[in-house]
């Protein structure tokens, strides 16, 4: 692997100290991690981490003797082992809980407490790099941000490319941290059965950049331009055509399944809301008995007719850049297909990062009709963006899930229909 480490240009990030970040998820811990976090007595600060210090003080922490110097967590108000389906594909092995505010507990008057009482390099790993993340391919490491983070949303600070020796600092932590890290993008491929030359890629990757940009349409056309280039190659430069405009059944219960995934009515943990094949299977089949598409969010059902009165300014300049960033970051950092994503082939990949677009709209009409306004603002689309990307990065794509992906995703007809109904 070429470790020359490829920064994104135009992106911006400079923490604000908002603690905004560290809030809504239970922060995954490597077992070096959680050796080193949970070996402390957390006893003293209990005050401050609004717990109970008699809780604290009957946790029992037994350290083994043998050589792996493994840890059994018997029972510890902070901190939990994580399930076998949370650690498939992982390197993660416990996590720590979220408080009953849904923060972390060590979130202390928006500072961490770890720390303030000890060091930054004493946080887990994740806590540490975040919201940075490095994607290492045959051409270099690609440098890409988490729009989870408050100021990613806002573009707030200095540019990434006048960072690069933080930045570098930042990668060798990584290193450290992850040595045995090795993307797999030996299998890259086009689409099932056409192997992808890593030059050729990126190749393809300057068209669809320059699609991406393309501000003389929206923001859904600029996809389906990406996916229609895709598709072309796939067909070895025939074009598509739209066939039906209306959405078909199959469409329908894509949606309804992505959404339950990518924007869960209640908390989820990693691996807790996959793609269900065999729900989604039993629901095509029986499509007569789910006739119309339903978005279950807070609790409360909404049909597309609901939010048809909603307005989604999509050539608003503020919207705009938000979508592009988010798009272009995960273009950028390759982390939507091969090794960066469920070893998707780069036709699926892309076209599943872009039917993300219409479930983003559907939840900010959401969020903004609960609010009791009929125009979506930047305030409702960044919801509904850190929502998504916080869910990616909880979500597996299993070989399963992967082969069904790449059977509804294999042109861009079906986008098209969606992106154009949406």
């Amino acid at each position: 692997m070429n470790h020359q480490l490829i920064i994104p240009e135009n992106i911006n990030y400079d923490c604000t100290g908002c603690g905004k970040c560290c809030g809504g998820w239970a922060v995954p811990m490597t077992s070096e991690d959680f050796n080193r976090v949970a070996s402390i007595d957390w006893s003293p600060y209990a005050s401050e981490l609004k717990i109970s210090g008699q809780v604290l003080r009957d946790s029992v922490i037994k350290v083994s003797n043998d050589e792996n110097q493994v840890i059994e967590l018997k029972k510890n108000s902070l901190f939990r082992q994580l399930k076998d389906y949370e650690i498939k594909d992982s390197n993660y092995r416990y996590a720590i809980k979220v408080a009953y505010d849904g923060m972390c507990p060590f979130l202390v008057n928006n500072l961490c407490l770890i720390h303030s009482k000890y060091e930054s390099t004493t946080k887990p790993a994740i806590c540490q790099l975040f919201p940075y993340s490095f994607n290492e391919t045959p051409s270099g490491t690609y440098l890409s941000v988490s729009f989870v983070s408050q100021a990613v949303i806002y573009n707030t600070g200095q540019a990434l490319t006048n960072q690069y020796d933080y930045l570098m600092g930042k990668y060798a932590d990584f290193k450290k941290l992850f040595p045995h890290n090795a993307p797999n993008w030996n299998s890259l491929k086009l689409t099932v059965g056409q192997p992808l030359d890593w030059q050729a890629y990126l190749d393809y990757e300057s068209k669809v950049v320059d699609y991406l940009k393309d501000s003389s349409v929206g923001f859904g056309q600029r996809l389906i331009n990406c996916s229609k280039f895709l598709t072309a190659l796939m067909l070895n430069g025939k074009s598509t055509t739209l066939n039906k405009a209306n959405l078909k059944y199959l469409d329908k219960h894509l949606l309804v399944n992505l959404f339950k995934i990518y924007f869960p009515n209640a908390a989820v943990v990693r691996g807790e809301a996959d793609f269900n094949l065999n729900r989604f299977l039993y629901q095509i089949s029986w499509g007569n008995l789910y006739p119309g598409i339903v978005f279950k969010v807070a609790g409360r059902n909404f049909t597309l007719n609901d939010i048809n009165d909603i307005e989604f300014p999509e050539t608003d300049p503020d919207l705009e850049n938000l979508l592009y960033r988010y798009y272009f970051c995960k273009i950028f950092g390759k982390l939507y297909f091969g090794a960066g994503f469920g070893q998707l082939s780069l036709l699926a990949g892309f076209n599943h990062l872009a039917i993300l677009y219409p479930l983003i709209k559907i939840n900010s009409k959401i969020v903004a009709k609960m609010r009791g306004v009929n125009k979506v603002s930047f305030i409702d689309l960044a919801q509904s963006i850190k929502i998504i990307e916080k869910r990616l990065g909880e979500t597996s794509v299993s070989p399963n899930t992967a082969a069904v992906f790449e059977l509804l995703l294999a042109s861009s007809s079906r986008l098209e229909r969606i992106l154009t109904n949406i």
